[in-house]
C-alpha cells in the first residue's frame, strides 16, 4: 500500500502449522526497518471462528488484514488487547514495556515494510486482496469534484509450504499442542490441495505471489534468503546476514528452552520423518497427497533423497 503514510512493500505470509514461517517472519523483519505482526489473527475472539472448521470467515480475515497493513490498529485494538507484547516486532522499540497502540502504529508507519504472518488461513482468502477492488473501501473521495484518490496496493504473498510426511511428524511430537484436526493426513492433504488448486489460478501473478520451500530454507540459507529479499525488493543487508549465521547450524549459543518452539532450524531435523513416521501414516499421506507430493516435487518415502525441485 503506497500513500503518504505507508511503505512501498506490504507482505502477507501464509503457512500450515509446522512450516517453517515463525523463522521466515523474523528473517524478513530482521532487515532492520520493518514492522512485523506475528499471527495476529491467531487473536480474533472464538465468535469470529467458524466452530465447525475451526477458521475464520473469509471477509473478517480480509478486513483485519487490510486495517493492520494500514496501520489502523485502534480499528481491530480488540486483537491487541490479547496479544502478547513479545510476538510484535517493530522498528525503533526494544523495551516491550513501551508497547502501545499509538506507539505501535507509529511503528508501523515508519517502517519501509510491514510484514504480516498468517497462518491456518486458506490462500483463497487472502489472495483477493492483490487486487485494487479489495481496498476500495479505503480510497477517499472528494465529495466537491468527486475525485477519487487511488491507492497502489502492492502486497505480495510467500506461501510456504513442506513435506506433509514432514509437517505431520512434527505435529506428532506434540500432539498435546494441536487439536485433531490438525493431526489428521487427510484433512491435510485436502487443505493443501485446495491451496495448490488457488495457486494454479495464480500463474500471471508469479511476481507477486512466491511459493517457499521449507526445505530450501534449512538446505540453502543463504541463496534462499537472497531470493525471498530479491522477490520482496529489498537488500539483503548485514543485519539479514548476522541473523542468517545465528540461526545456521555454525551457531547455537543464542537457543535457549524447548528448541521446539525456537526459529533455529537443524538440517537433521528435516529428516527425522523418515525414520519417525509410522509406515501406514506415511502410505496414508501418500496416497491422499498423491497429487501434492508430485506437484510440489516431493519423492515418495522410497527414494530417499529429498526434491529441491522450485515450484511456479
Amino acid at each position: 500500500m503506497q500513500d503518504a503514510s505507508g511503505p512501498e512493500l506490504t507482505l502477507v505470509l501464509a503457512a500450515y502449522p509446522r512450516t517453517g514461517s515463525s523463522y521466515l517472519g523474523a528473517l524478513l523483519a530482521s532487515h532492520g526497518n520493518a514492522s512485523y505482526l506475528y499471527e495476529p489473527l491467531s487473536m480474533l475472539p472464538t465468535v469470529f471462528k467458524t466452530p465447525a472448521k475451526r477458521t475464520f470467515s473469509t471477509e473478517r480475515v480480509q478486513r483485519v488484514v487490510q486495517q493492520l497493513f494500514l496501520c489502523r490498529y485502534r480499528s481491530v485494538r480488540y486483537i491487541f488487547h490479547t496479544m502478547p507484547t513479545n510476538i510484535i516486532l517493530r522498528p525503533h522499540i526494544t523495551d516491550n514495556s513501551e508497547w502501545s497502540l499509538l506507539v505501535g502504529r507509529q511503528g508501523c508507519r515508519m517502517a519501509r515494510h510491514r510484514v504480516i504472518k498468517v497462518a491456518r488461513v486458506r490462500l483463497s482468502q487472502v489472495t483477493p486482496l492483490l487486487h485494487s477492488a479489495a481496498w476500495a473501501r479505503f480510497f477517499t473521495t472528494n465529495k466537491t469534484t468527486a475525485v477519487t484518490t487511488q491507492h497502489k496496493v502492492n502486497l505480495k504473498i510467500i506461501y510456504l509450504v513442506r513435506d506433509p510426511r514432514a509437517i505431520l511428524n512434527s505435529i506428532y511430537e506434540k500432539r498435546e499442542d494441536f487439536v485433531s484436526e490438525r493431526q489428521d493426513p487427510k484433512v491435510l492433504c485436502e487443505s493443501m490441495s485446495r491451496d495448490l488448486t488457488t495457486l494454479q489460478s495464480l500463474r500471471m501473478e508469479r511476481d507477486r505471489v512466491k511459493v517457499v520451500k521449507y526445505e530450501d530454507m534449512v538446505t540453502n540459507r543463504v541463496r534462499s534468503a537472497q531470493e525471498i529479499f530479491n522477490f520482496i525488493n529489498i537488500p539483503l543487508n548485514k543485519n539479514v546476514s548476522k541473523f542468517l549465521f545465528l540461526h545456521s547450524e555454525n551457531n547455537t549459543d543464542h537457543i535457549s528452552g524447548n528448541e521446539y518452539y525456537s526459529i533455529f532450524r537443524r538440517f537433521k531435523s528435516m529428516e527425522r520423518w523418515r525414520w519417525q513416521l509410522p509406515e501406514d501414516v506415511k502410505r496414508q499421506v501418500e496416497t491422499d497427497c498423491h497429487q501434492v507430493l508430485h506437484h510440489l516435487g516431493y519423492a515418495v518415502s522410497t527414494t530417499h533423497n529429498i526434491s529441491t525441485h522450485t515450484v511456479h
